[in-house]
């Protein structure tokens, strides 16, 4: 699917003086790109994603939290490290324990 938006919407050398029109442009471009047949199955690929989404999974309710937490001492400035990384925290809580809070951010 990469490829294919690559090569026939991004491949061609392009001048762009507005970003906004530029993606709306290319917007207009995909939407239009899903009233073509399949190039396999022969029916319009708006009318396979509608039979596709049919089938599609339903997502759980609660949102999953992507973190993890780790419980770390902090120095005596205040200073924790996670990963090798050092992060500062209030000075209230030097020499203290502290839950750190590591997420994909």
């Amino acid at each position: 699917m990469v490829n294919y938006v690559r090569n026939n919407f991004l491949l061609q050398e392009l001048t762009i003086l507005d970003l906004e029109s530029f993606n709306s442009s290319l917007w207009e471009k995909a939407e239009n790109d899903r009233l073509r047949p399949h190039y396999q199955k022969g029916t319009l690929i708006a009318e396979l994603y509608t039979e596709d989404k049919e089938h599609f999974l339903q997502l759980p309710a609660k949102e999953f939290e992507c973190v993890q937490y780790e419980q770390v001492k902090a120095d005596k400035y205040g200073y924790i490290r996670v990963d090798n990384k050092l992060y500062s925290t209030s000075p209230r809580f030097a020499k203290k324990m502290v839950l750190a809070r590591i997420s994909y951010e």
